[in-house]
């Protein structure tokens, strides 16, 4: 029988059923007949290990582990997601360590086996139901890919090539001409879920970050389209707001508050400084239109640039006013944070101020999202602290 005679989703239940079972072809070393279950060792274990503890202690987070670092200890350089999803789903099937210990060993299996799906997607969109067939078939056998998520190992690697995947598609969709606003507010809905399942499983996100929202915001800037762009800010901001409790809840940060090697405050600044740049792309355009492309990337351009400009230099002079013995404060320049920096100001409590961003008092001026009122700069001017 062909494959093109049978029906799609029995298609890719075949592809599915082949991809798990290469996946699980080493079932004999992790399920050996002493009944014991033997997981990989290295990150895998540690993800294992992370997961355990979620498990016996729900709906706790391991975010400091004294076995790092032995003996002083190290916050956990992982962001807490991936597993505490293990732990979670485990507790489903029960609560015993032979029921853990069975649900993380096949996790990665089904994870990389369910991406065959969005493969498939993908590569429908891109040329058709042959090439998405093709490259769900190819995904499935995929040495380094069976290898990543073999039966044994639950490492978080088929958990982000399946986010990987789920966000190419969406942002696909979203840049797709044909899109409608409806399809565009489910998609965009739909993305910010992705995203925030990014953040939380991999601390190499940020790259994607900088990747996806790029390419996005130059097909929407390129394209002259304001409602993409829209999105674009809404979907940044939200997952912005999303991932800061986890970020305020994992301090001490490896690595300080703006890292980059672990989920940080450099993530959320990234996310707020799409959901400015778009968004003021939106404001400028709506204001006073560009005459053609060049000039609306230019825009993009010189926002980015500035923001880039004020994210660079805010840990810098953080760090050297905090070795002179002051404490230092970051408030976003999100409308509510200039507002509440400014009252605090008036409490007493500030006594001077780096304004690197004002894009609230721009917002104010010509009708962006962001606002912080016409009375911004007051509070300031009017206790006459050191500003600039």
């Amino acid at each position: 029988m062909r494959l093109r005679s049978l029906p799609l989703a029995g298609v890719l239940a075949l592809l599915f059923l082949l991809a798990l079972v290469l996946r699980g072809l080493l079932l004999y070393v992790v399920f050996p007949p002493d009944g014991s279950v033997v997981l990989w060792p290295a990150d895998g274990s540690y993800h294992a290990r992370k997961a355990f503890f979620s498990f016996v202690h729900f709906p706790a987070v391991l975010w400091f582990d004294s076995y790092l670092n032995y003996p002083d200890g190290s916050p956990v350089p992982w962001p807490p997601g991936y597993d505490w999803l293990l732990a979670a789903v485990a507790r489903l099937f029960g609560t015993s360590q032979g029921v853990f210990e069975r649900v993380v060993a096949w996790a990665s299996p089904v994870l990389g086996a369910l991406t065959v799906i969005p493969v498939y997607a993908v590569g429908r969109k891109l040329g058709g139901r042959g090439l998405g067939l093709a490259a769900a078939a190819i995904f499935a056998v995929l040495p380094a890919s069976v290898l990543r998520s073999t039966v044994g190992n639950p490492d978080h690697h088929a958990a982000v090539g399946l986010l990987e995947m789920l966000l190419l598609l969406l942002s696909l969709e979203l840049v797709s001409v044909e899109t409608s606003r409806r399809r565009l507010a489910i998609c965009g809905a739909a993305w910010a879920a992705a995203w925030v399942a990014m953040l939380l499983t991999w601390q190499g996100s940020l790259f994607y970050v900088v990747l996806v929202h790029g390419l996005v915001g130059i097909a929407g800037v390129l394209g002259g389209r304001r409602p993409l762009l829209h999105v674009q800010a809404t979907v940044a901001l939200a997952t912005a707001a999303a991932v800061t409790p986890v970020v305020a809840a994992s301090t001490p940060i490896l690595g300080g508050p703006f890292s980059t090697i672990t989920l940080s405050w450099v993530h959320v600044a990234a996310l707020v400084g799409v959901a400015l740049v778009a968004e003021g792309v939106v404001v400028l355009e709506g204001w006073r239109p560009a005459p053609g492309p060049g000039a609306r990337a230019l825009r993009a351009a010189l926002l980015a640039g500035g923001l880039l400009l004020a994210v660079l230099a805010i840990p810098a002079v953080r760090e050297a006013l905090e070795a002179d013995g002051y404490d230092c404060l970051v408030f976003h320049a999100t409308g509510t944070g200039g507002q509440a920096m400014e009252k605090l100001v008036e409490s007493g409590m500030i006594d001077g101020v780096l304004d690197i961003t004002t894009t609230e008092v721009a917002d104010e001026v010509v009708g962006g999202v962001f606002p912080a009122g016409p009375e911004r700069f007051d509070r300031i001017v009017d206790r006459g602290i050191p500003y600039v």
